[in-house]
């Protein structure tokens, strides 16, 4: 015979249960509207287009073609929020004939989409699902010496560049526009033929000062 005191607290965990095991599954039909889910009928075709850094001066080392280069394009997909974890990479293709267009498959959704111009081996080290700031972190390039600018150069690569768009709700007939950011000074030096005999140039180093404050 069970006790009156047994068949109570059988029935308070069976309650408990059942609460836990509800909450657990609105949390789930929550998720499964906050998370892109990839595949099937919830892809859709989206085109973008890149605006790459206007050329205001060449440099002699490397031609305006060469600067606004594009050889790879990868989206990243991050949940939103300022330091929202890493979902996925999708390889972007070129359409061709276009200067700058892409086209991508994509999932419905909204998320935080950020995009990476030459970076393809970079993006191909991700692993597991890092926030964005480790994320960046991790994907910080390492230069020992001068960039290759020389295309027959066999270490020669496309300057990285990168564009972020936050809370970017993700529907059909869509196209997207990025204005990418790089990182690259380009400074001209000339010794003046006189003073050639009288100043040898060693060495150059490129500052960034406050304007203000």
């Amino acid at each position: 015979m069970i006790k009156r005191k047994n068949i109570k607290d059988i029935i308070l965990k069976g309650a408990l249960l059942c609460i836990i095991t509800l909450c657990f599954s609105c949390y789930e039909r929550s998720l499964e509207k906050e998370i892109p889910v990839p595949g099937g009928e919830e892809e859709v075709q989206v085109v973008f287009t890149l605006k790459v850094p206007s050329l205001q001066s060449s440099a002699r080392a490397l031609t305006g073609g060469r600067e606004e280069e594009l050889s790879t394009l990868d989206l990243l997909l991050f949940h939103t929020g300022s330091n929202g974890a890493y979902i996925e990479s999708i390889a972007a293709t070129k359409i061709d004939g276009t200067p700058n267009l892409y086209t991508a498959t994509l999932p419905k959704g909204t998320y935080d989409l950020m995009v990476l111009a030459n970076c393809r081996q970079e993006v191909n080290t991700i692993a597991g699902t890092p926030s964005r700031q480790d994320l960046i972190k991790g994907l910080t390039l390492e230069l020992d010496g001068e960039w290759k600018v020389d295309p027959d150069s066999s270490a020669y690569r496309p300057i990285p560049m990168w564009g972020m768009k936050d809370n970017v709700q993700v529907i059909d007939n869509m196209r997207l526009s990025y204005d990418l950011i790089r990182m690259l000074a380009k400074v001209n030096v000339e010794v003046k033929p006189g003073a050639q005999e009288r100043f040898k140039l060693t060495s150059i180093r490129y500052y960034n000062g406050e304007k203000k404050g």
